[in-house]
C-alpha cells in the first residue's frame, strides 16, 4: 500500500520512518539534501523538543484513528455499517471520513501495545482510560450503549486533531454522545477548492452534505463556535440551526 494511504504528515515524517531517524536527524538530513545548513533553521532545544512532542501526538492519534476505522471495518462493526449505510452514507463516504467504531472495550488499548504506541501519552491525551477501555467508555458508557459507539476523527491540515462519539444504539436517547475529555474541536468536512461554508448540528449532518459536495465546518461545543466562524478563509456562510441567530460576531 503506498505510504500516503498509510501514514499522514509531511516530508519531515516521511524521513523520519524512512531513514528511522527522530525528528531533529531527519530536520538536518532534508537540510542537507536541500543545501541548507541546519543552524540557520532555528532548531533550539526548547522549540524542538515541542515539534517533537507535537508530531508524536499527531502519530499517536492517527494510529488511533486507524485502530477505530479497523473496528468498523470488521466483523464487530458490522451493524454500524448496516445501521449508517440505512443513513444514506456509501462505503466511499465512510472510507474517505475515516470514521470508525468501538465497543467500548480494550481493542484500541491492545493495538497501541502492539504497535508500540506511547500508551501513558495515550491516557494522558484521555483516548484511553485507567482500565485500559477507550474515551467512550467514560460515564458508563458500555451501559449507555451495550452495542457500541460509531466514532469520529476530527481532522485538520491533514492530522487528526480530536475524537468524538456517538452511541448506536442508547438507552438513553438523551445520553448518546462522548467526547474526549478537555477543550471541544471543531469537526471539519471538507471539500477541495469549494469556498462556501455550511454549518450544522451533527457530525452526520457534516458528512451527508459533503456527500453531495459542499463544504462543512460542524461545531461540538457550541460554545466555542461563533467567535471563529468569522475569521474563516470563505466567501459565504450558511447556519442550518436556529441558535446561530443569537451569536454576534
Amino acid at each position: 500500500m503506498p505510504y500516503r494511504l498509510q501514514h499522514s504528515g509531511d516530508a519531515i515524517d516521511f524521513v523520519r520512518r524512512w531513514k528511522n531517524l527522530d525528528f531533529i536527524e531527519a530536520t538536518r538530513w532534508l537540510a542537507e539534501i536541500c543545501g541548507l545548513e541546519s543552524r540557520t533553521l532555528g532548531l533550539h532545544a526548547q522549540s524542538a523538543q515541542a515539534e517533537v512532542d507535537r508530531r508524536k501526538r499527531n502519530d499517536l492519534f492517527a494510529e488511533t484513528a486507524r485502530c477505530f476505522s479497523d473496528q468498523l471495518w470488521s466483523l464487530a462493526g458490522k451493524a454500524a455499517r448496516e445501521y449508517l449505510h440505512q443513513r444514506g452514507f456509501t462505503d466511499q463516504t465512510l472510507r474517505e471520513s475515516n470514521w470508525g467504531f468501538s465497543s467500548s472495550d480494550q481493542t484500541l488499548y491492545t493495538h497501541l501495545q502492539k504497535s508500540k504506541a506511547d500508551i501513558g501519552r495515550a491516557k494522558e491525551a484521555g483516548i484511553l482510560r485507567a482500565d485500559g477501555r477507550d474515551f467512550t467508555a467514560n460515564a458508563s458508557g458500555k451501559k449507555a450503549s451495550p452495542a457500541g459507539y460509531i466514532i469520529f476523527p476530527h481532522t485538520l491540515n491533514g492530522h487528526v486533531t480530536s475524537f468524538s462519539a456517538r452511541a448506536l444504539k442508547p438507552i438513553d436517547p438523551n445520553d448518546k454522545s462522548r467526547n474526549l475529555p478537555g477543550e471541544r474541536q471543531l469537526y471539519w468536512a471538507l471539500v477541495s477548492g469549494d469556498t462556501s461554508l455550511v454549518i450544522v448540528e451533527g457530525q452526520a449532518d457534516a458528512e451527508s452534505l459533503r456527500q453531495i459536495v459542499a463544504r462543512l465546518w460542524l461545531c461540538v461545543g457550541w460554545g466555542i463556535c461563533p467567535k471563529r466562524i468569522w475569521h474563516a478563509p470563505i466567501k459565504s456562510v450558511w447556519c442550518t440551526w436556529h441558535w446561530i441567530r443569537t451569536c454576534s460576531a
